[in-house]
């Protein structure tokens, strides 16, 4: 979809795992349908984070396909299955062993959820918060079932987002992006997709001035010329 979007999701998922009721168990975009996932884990909290709905409207001269306002969706989908034991301050708790705490479960989870996305102060945190930009909405649906025995507690959340601009290459990265890759490719398993985006996010050295304002504007090589971006082709003839 975009980088914003792709750094967002990952963001999201790190930031939230170990620090809500679901511990560990927050998952990147699972194509599994929630009742499946509650099905297989039978017990605990769990979530999953998907970067879905985004539009923006062009805005300035060209054809800059990455400016504009963008609104992108934020999803979260979370479940209780079956019963979560607790550990706070030393005592333990079971919570879910009813429908009724399997509701007020999956409450606290939600409640976990915004609570480490508006506040946490970790990195990951700060850098969601960052691409973010600004919440705009906020929608939340209920859900509920039974699967392979297995009774669970659904919930989903849905946050609209005016978030950052897609960023363009350059020849050095710096500032935040340079701290958002650096905190991606320090995961795990996601060197990988830290050094993809970095390449993608790099820009030649050699590549002149006008050319990045050009692939900036999304400017043809005529328009471009057209408007004074392009040095002055001077002809041979005009030469002493």
């Amino acid at each position: 979809m975009s980088i914003v979007a792709l750094c967002l999701r990952l963001c999201a998922v790190q930031a939230l795992k170990g620090k809500t009721l679901a511990g560990p168990n927050i998952a990147d975009s699972s194509i599994a349908a929630i009742d499946e996932l509650a099905g297989e884990r039978k017990s605990g909290a769990f979530a999953v984070v998907y970067t879905d709905e985004a539009q923006w409207q062009l805005q300035g001269f060209g054809n800059a396909l990455s400016s504009g306002q963008r609104k992108l969706d934020l999803t979260l989908d979370m479940g209780i299955a079956e019963k979560v034991e607790v550990e706070d301050e030393g005592s333990v708790y079971t919570l879910g062993e009813t429908d009724g705490s399997r509701e007020a479960a999956i409450d606290i989870l939600a409640s976990d959820i915004l609570r480490v996305l508006q506040a946490d102060p970790s990195p990951f945190a700060e850098a969601f918060r960052l691409l973010a930009g600004t919440v705009i909405d906020v929608h939340v649906r209920r859900g509920a079932g039974s699967d392979k025995g297995v009774r669970f507690a659904a919930r989903e959340i849905c946050l609209s987002l005016n978030a950052a601009d897609e960023p363009m290459p350059v020849p050095e990265i710096t500032g935040h992006w340079r701290n958002i890759i650096d905190l991606i490719g320090a995961v795990s398993g996601l060197e990988p997709v830290a050094a993809s985006i970095e390449q993608r996010l790099t820009a030649s050295a050699d590549l002149p001035d006008w050319k990045r304002e050009q692939a900036l504007l999304g400017l043809t090589n005529e328009a471009a010329d057209a408007i004074g971006l392009a040095p002055v082709q001077t002809s041979p003839l005009a030469q002493p």
